[in-house]
């Protein structure tokens, strides 16, 4: 007695075959053992999801034969063989960009059921699609899929270096701030490097030593005095790219702020002098005062208890000029230098009496005003 169950054939390649085991559910026969044959029991990978009708034969050893159905569905399983390029190197153009190209022509895909017998072989596909614009350097990975006509689908990975053009870095200088005073050291350089893909470095001076743009494609250098300057890009491909640039001194003109005090001016000599510092009451200027004088600054005895007016004169470094009046009062105090004379006898007459001399006249006295 012939008994059959269903069955699902799984299998990976061309095609696969039936053992009659698989569907037999226990045939028996009174005489002993049986041969069984199943009909078909082979499946193309074309046939890959369909069911199909099998008959179970089972013959005795006295060549009685008997038979049944049953249902078997077919399953090709087995996904294609997949192999990714090489590594490949994509170099952005001189606009930091460039085009993904279609790297599925370089990988290799083979299927059982997609190149055999003249069938093409199947499809491959990019995870980034070709014609995608890239703008960033540095690795980038690719996943390259493959599936064959039922589906079974195939992986590889592979690795794009997307580097900066090798060409030399454009430099442009897009602000140079003036230093506002003289040994100010407030001037600055602001350099630029283009194309603005990756990052470079920046130096001053020719020096050997670079700075990093901090992942900019900028730097600003501060903190600079009048002078001649060579500014330095390097990228990484150490193409590097030179600029001379000059800081000058911004032009001032603005004029000091004179401010003044009145002053008492005493003396003890012929005459006596007065410093700027005397009337001045915080004069100041933008830049710093070079020079600080007053007119007059000398005084003589003769003006003693006189008050005088006085001009503080103050310049920058870059020459303004700006005035202002103080009023100085004079006193001489100096007190004559006088010389008494030497002891003297006076002698009284009879009546005990005599009449003093005049002793000025043996005195000396020095007075710087005469």
């Amino acid at each position: 007695m012939v008994r059959t169950k269903p069955f699902d054939l799984y299998f990976s390649g061309a095609g696969g075959e039936l053992n009659p085991a698989d569907i037999d559910a226990g045939t028996t026969d009174n005489c002993g053992s049986v041969n069984l044959f199943a009909s078909p029991n082979n499946f193309s990978c074309f046939a890959s999801g369909q069911t199909f009708t099998v008959r179970l034969i089972a013959r005795d050893q006295s060549g009685n034969q008997a038979e049944s159905t049953t249902l078997v569905r077919v399953f090709e399983v087995g996904a294609p063989n997949l192999t990714c390029p090489s590594p490949q190197t994509l170099t952005l153009a001189a606009n930091c960009e460039a085009v993904l190209p279609d790297y599925t022509i370089l990988a290799d895909a083979f299927d059982s059921c997609g190149n055999l017998n003249g069938f093409t072989p199947p499809p491959i596909s990019q995870s980034l699609a070709p014609g995608t614009i890239i703008s960033d350097t540095g690795d980038l990975s690719l996943t390259l899929s493959s599936s064959d006509l039922n589906g079974n689908t195939a992986q590889c990975e592979m690795t794009v270096s997307i580097e900066r053009p090798n060409t030399f870095p454009q430099l442009t200088i897009t602000n140079v701030t003036p230093e506002t005073c003289p040994g100010a050291a407030d001037g600055s350089i602001t350099a630029i490097a283009s194309p603005s893909c990756g990052t470079f470095d920046f130096s001053k001076d020719g020096g050997l030593s670079f700075v990093p743009g901090n992942g900019s494609n900028s730097y600003t250098f501060a903190n600079l005095t009048v002078g001649q300057y060579l500014i330095k890009v390097r990228d990484g491909n150490n193409n590097i790219t030179n600029a001379e640039v000059a800081v000058v001194e911004s032009a001032d003109t603005e004029p000091p702020v004179v401010r003044t005090k009145n002053f008492d001016l005493y003396f003890s000599e012929y005459s006596g002098r007065i410093l700027p510092s005397d009337v001045d009451a915080g004069t100041s200027d933008n830049c710093g005062i070079r020079i600080l004088s007053v007119e007059p600054n000398t005084f003589s005895c003769y003006t003693s208890g006189q008050t005088i007016a006085v001009t503080l004169i103050a310049v920058d470094h870059s020459g303004n000029r700006s005035e202002g009046t103080a009023f100085v009062s004079v006193f001489e105090t100096g007190a004559p230098d006088i010389t008494c004379p030497s002891g003297q006898v006076l002698n009284l007459n009879a009546d005990c009496e005599q009449a003093l001399p005049d002793y000025r006249g043996l005195a000396e006295a020095y007075d710087n005003c005469g």
